[in-house]
């Protein structure tokens, strides 16, 4: 016998036509614990038109079932509106029917589930008495909202029924979507107990529930915690879908649907995670489902974070593809910090909610590299090593350029270091003012001397002569003063440059003599030739020394009194020789000290 002729007997044993509505509930067994009570309170139940005393008064009809209606009903004490629900017949099946739901729905006071207030009768039967929740079912919702968010919400809070129920010991067996009710205010109620059973009650056998909905062991009678949880997984399926999850019209067919419970092949809509917990809470085998309510409701919350989650970590991409643009782009540097921070916090952040996500730890360590390629492009070598210290496996190509950088940073402190120290006055200053005094002291020596011979024995020799061996010896004095300079002096470019100056000007000074000497040129022409000579000398230590333009400008305005006066020429050098040497010794002794150190003392 094949699946459709043992569902076709179960059907009739039933007295369930073929014909029934796939989407319909399929009536429930008695469940013997459920007892009937003996006597139910009475109640005066009166239609709204009539004007007779009453407890309850009907106003309005809220919805119609298989065995009753429920109605809109003004309660007189104390005074509000209930939900009264009463039966459309005396069956005596359908009195224990709604006796029995209102005695499990009664034990389950929770806040997901709608409260019994009291269970009573009058000449027309039993009725329930129930708080009336204002508001629409979820299907009408389902048909309106699309956000997977909102039916997240409603589904979290049924698994909160459906776990307290399961706890108290009790399965729901037809929970869809007609059966959860949201209120005006956010409230979700999941309704409709009337197949509800105590998990300690023997199965009957019978097929009970929606069979659209239906998890496989419900087709062949039996029903259990891992029912529910399949439901559940179906009443969220329908509302993502807007299809039941055995979808089909025929009633036998559907059930053969039921009870393969193929997996569903999910579209884009539906995220990835998402689609793995719905077709596991409906898998065919109970085993493989969510143990409980509450795991799936766990399984809910966890998709909840990872999808909040993943928007981050998008988040963080635009970011991060906006940073890689401007790495290649070599935009600024600020901009590049911005951008960068922005993916970074998007990513953590990501990363604290979901530890697991590849996109948000990908991300992280793309972002980390690519900031440090800025670092490197600005010359930012600590802010690189900072972005590599951060990552989980650096790249040994970017640790070897960050090393580069940094050594090619300290050449460059170093060069920029000794260009300092070479530009610096006061380097050498001390042996430098010892120097120029020894310097001075041997120029007035000599050009004593050589102003006494001349007093003592005027003709001894041509002014050539004497002016070609006056210049050899102050260069000779000039050399041997310099050498001992270098050897006892801190030696830089200043002070290189200062007696390079001194040694080169009295050096073509001596040549240029000894060159006019020969030439037999007149004295008054190679004495104005020297003070030009010196002027220059003057002008090219002026970077180096403050004492070139003072220099430079007396030289050459005994050049242009020579050059005025050649007659004047001779007395002249022989006082600029005596003046200036004692001048700069004065100026080195009384001078006031500049304020910077940088400054020759």
């Amino acid at each position: 016998m094949d699946d459709s002729d043992s569902l076709r007997e179960t059907l009739l044993a039933q007295g369930v036509a073929e014909t029934h509505a796939a989407s319909s509930t399929l009536g429930g067994d008695v469940d013997p614990r459920a007892s009937r009570p003996s006597a139910l309170p009475s109640a005066r139940i009166a239609d709204g038109a009539d004007g007779g005393p009453a407890d309850f008064r009907l106003r309005s009809v809220l919805g119609r079932g298989g065995m009753g209606v429920v109605h809109l009903a003004e309660q007189t004490i104390p005074s509000r509106e209930v939900a009264l629900k009463r039966l459309t017949s005396d069956d005596p099946r359908f009195v224990d029917a709604l006796l029995r739901e209102a005695t499990i729905t009664g034990r389950l006071e929770h806040p997901n589930i709608v409260p019994i207030h009291a269970v009573v009768a009058d000449e027309h039967g039993p009725a329930v008495v129930m708080k009336r929740v204002a508001g629409v079912d979820w299907s009408e919702l389902a048909k309106e909202e699309r956000s997977i968010e909102r039916h997240l919400d409603v589904l979290l809070q049924v698994c909160n029924a459906v776990a307290f129920a399961h706890a108290r010991g009790v399965v729901h067996r037809d929970i869809k979507l007609e059966n959860v009710r949201i209120g005006d205010f956010g409230e979700v109620y999941l309704l409709d107990w009337g197949v509800a059973k105590r998990l300690d009650a023997p199965s009957s056998g019978r097929i009970v529930g929606t069979p659209v909905h239906m998890a496989p062991e419900m087709t062949f009678g039996d029903a259990d915690e891992r029912s529910d949880v399949f439901l559940l997984g179906a009443a969220l399926h329908e509302a993502l879908t807007g299809r039941p999850r055995h979808d089909a019209t025929d009633l036998v067919e559907v059930l053969r649907i039921a009870r393969r419970a193929e997996p569903f092949p999910y579209d884009t809509k539906v995220p990835r995670e998402l689609a793995a917990i719905l077709n596991r809470a409906c898998a065919r085998d109970p085993s493989a489902r969510f143990e409980s309510a509450s795991a799936l409701r766990e399984a809910i919350l966890r998709f909840r974070e990872h999808r909040t989650a993943a928007k981050l970590a998008m988040a963080g991409a635009e970011r991060l593809a906006e940073l890689e643009k401007l790495t290649k782009g070599g935009g600024a540097y600020a901009e590049a910090q911005r951008v960068f921070t922005e993916a970074r916090f998007a990513f953590e952040q990501a990363r604290a909610a979901w530890p697991e996500s590849e996109l948000a730890t990908n991300g992280l360590q793309r972002a980390l590299d690519a900031m440090a390629r800025v670092e490197l492009a600005h010359g930012q070598p600590d802010g690189a090593e900072a972005c590599l210290s951060a990552m989980t496996d650096p790249p040994t190509a970017l640790r070897d350029e960050i090393v580069a950088l940094r050594g090619r940073q300290l050449a460059e402190k170093a060069r920029l270091a000794k260009l300092e120290h070479d530009q610096d006055r006061g380097v050498g200053a001390g042996v430098r003012q010892r120097a120029t005094v020894l310097l001075a002291i041997a120029i007035v020596a000599i050009t004593a001397g050589l102003v006494g011979m001349r007093l003592v024995r005027p003709d001894y020799v041509t002014p050539q002569l004497r002016f070609a061996f006056g210049g050899t010896v102050v260069f000779g004095v000039v050399l041997a003063v310099a050498t001992w300079w270098r050897r006892n002096g801190e030696w830089n470019l200043v002070n290189r440059r200062i007696a390079q100056i001194a040694l080169l000007t009295l050096g073509v000074s001596a040549l240029h003599r000894y060159a006019s000497l020969v030439a037999g040129a007149a004295p008054e022409r190679i004495l104005l030739t020297d003070a030009f000579l010196v002027g220059m000398g003057g002008v090219a230590l002026t970077p180096f020394h403050r004492g070139g333009p003072w220099l430079a400008t007396m030289a050459f305005a005994l050049a242009f009194v020579g050059a005025v006066k050649p007659a004047w020429i001779e007395p002249g050098f022989i006082g600029f020789a005596l003046f200036v040497p004692l001048f700069f010794v004065a100026w080195r002794r009384f001078a006031r000290k500049p304020a910077s150190t940088n400054d020759e003392r």
